[in-house]
């Protein structure tokens, strides 16, 4: 039923993770801590491009990740 079910928001690219925590000037280990999430290990290795297990990580810190994306990525428009 429409509005029933939330539809699932898209897990961001590391690269995008990567863009927006730079952006902020925030190092792996701070990153980690602030996403009360997996270790700055597991977020290394996601912003390289290797794999990972997505489905690992809580929605809730997912939801965190998008939140700071939104904060201090990359706005439309604007040269890096």
């Amino acid at each position: 039923l429409p509005g029933i079910i939330k539809d699932a928001q898209p897990i961001p690219s590391g690269a995008d993770i990567r863009a927006a925590r730079e952006a902020a000037g925030v190092n792996l280990r701070d990153f980690a801590r602030m996403m009360n999430g997996p270790a700055f290990r597991t977020w290394s290795t996601y912003e390289t491009g290797k794999a990972i297990r997505v489905k690992s990580i809580s929605p809730d810190v997912w939801q965190r990740v998008r939140d700071f994306i939104l904060q201090h990525g990359k706005k439309e428009g604007k040269e890096a």
